[in-house]
């Protein structure tokens, strides 16, 4: 049931003085950084301990980013409950009363945005869908705000500045997590997207141990990647953050394709844009199950060109590579369940969402030329996806919300 907050001009004492005993306290930091953080990166442990602990660190904005953590932390365990509505309607009153009461409107903090990041993602996964969508909007907006898509763009020197590479390495993860919202979003919406890939001038985050020692090294620009055949690790949300990337350009893609066949009957360059496009940490779970996703979106696209005799075979041959993708997406939520389903990254429902329309729709099509066991096989994996919703429902409504589209 979706939870209601005070208006920013009320104030009530049940929302102005929630209290929250101490050793409650200490225990939702904790689960935030050991179930909340590897899905959202955005923080420096060793640093946020330090102004959490340090009452003259703690600003407006810093004691809204605390109750966002402690927001977020209650979705990801059953323990809390019975603080989870009333901390999450402080939180809700604090990030309002940082929008009402800026005296300057050019200022905004860091943790501001960090604070609604954390709310979306809660809200997408304990109150309801469009709430989740609204609070998204807000975080592009104060992302752009704050032009955290370019801080790494050539600036001029300022003498005696010096730079605080873990305060910087924090935006970058902000904007980061806030680029691959915008994405899972506009995928299954096949809305536009709000982020332009085309304008980042932020460097890719660096690997998650060196940031939680303060050891920042200078990573490249996502626009380096997506064209370098190097292989070598990055970090896990870099890895989504590629994986996203390409999922984004089959939207772009799907969608240039739909525009221009409104005005020409031949798509301008469709198949060189689609050649292109083949190319126990639940983060990294979770970017498998992405680039599973993609194959699927891709396979999607080229079934628009079904209605014609040419590209026939491009389209059982993607077909079947969805198949295999979608499978793969039942069996990697499959084993999930011994990680437990309070540490899924807060969209995995998503890409379950769109493996098992996947396998509903190849079953649909092809079940006439299937084998029996081709056809248990896809059964058994459609099943396999359906329970994997049904049991991530009862602690992520965004799987509730698929499984209604699924109906």
């Amino acid at each position: 049931m979706a939870t209601s907050y005070p208006s920013p001009k009320q104030s009530p004492t049940s929302i102005g003085d929630v209290f929250i005993p101490d050793l409650v306290k200490s225990d939702l930091t904790q689960l935030y950084f050991d179930r909340v953080h590897p899905v959202v990166p955005i923080l420096n442990k060793p640093k946020t301990f330090k102004w959490i602990h340090d009452g003259n660190s703690m600003s407006e904005p810093r004691q809204c980013l605390q109750y966002a953590m402690w927001t977020s932390a209650t979705a990801f365990t059953s323990q809390f409950s019975g603080f989870q509505e009333t901390i999450y309607a402080k939180t809700r009153f604090l990030l309002d009363q940082l929008d009402l009461n800026g005296n300057d409107s050019l200022i905004c903090h860091i943790e501001h945005v960090q604070s609604w990041i954390l709310i979306t993602f809660y809200e997408f996964a304990k109150t309801n869908y469009r709430r989740g969508w609204l609070s998204a909007g807000r975080v592009f907006r104060l992302v752009q705000f704050l032009k955290l898509y370019d801080l790494d763009s050539p600036k001029p020197l300022v003498l005696n500045s010096e730079v605080d590479l873990i305060s910087l390495e924090e935006k970058r993860r902000t904007f980061w997590v806030a680029y691959c919202l915008d994405r899972f979003m506009s995928v299954i919406e096949g809305a536009p997207m709000t982020l332009s890939e085309e304008v980042v001038y932020t460097r890719l985050p660096c690997l998650d141990t060196d940031f939680e020692r303060g050891l920042v090294p200078q990573e490249c620009f996502l626009a380096e990647t997506m064209s370098s055949a190097d292989m070598r690790p990055y970090a896990p949300l870099a890895e989504c953050v590629i994986l996203v990337t390409i999922c984004s350009r089959a939207l772009s893609h799907r969608q240039i394709y739909t525009i221009e066949t409104l005005y020409s009957s031949i798509p301008l360059d469709f198949s060189s844009r689609h050649d292109w496009l083949d190319a126990d940490n639940p983060m990294i779970i979770f970017s498998y199950m992405v680039a599973h996703s993609t194959v699927i979106y891709l396979c999607r696209i080229i079934e628009t060109l079904s209605r014609n005799d040419q590209n026939q075979s491009l389209v059982w041959d993607f077909q079947e590579r969805g198949l295999w993708a979608a499978q793969e997406i039942a069996r990697l939520a499959k084993e999930h369940e011994h990680l437990g389903y309070f540490k899924a990254h807060t969209f995995m429902p998503l890409t379950i969402y769109l493996g098992a329309s996947r396998l509903a729709r190849h079953l649909e099509v092809r079940k006439g030329e299937l084998k029996t066991s081709e056809t248990e096989d896809v059964e058994t994996s459609l099943r396999v996806s359906i329970e994997a919703l049904q049991k991530l429902q009862s602690v992520n409504n965004l799987a509730g919300y698929y499984l209604q589209l699924l109906q």
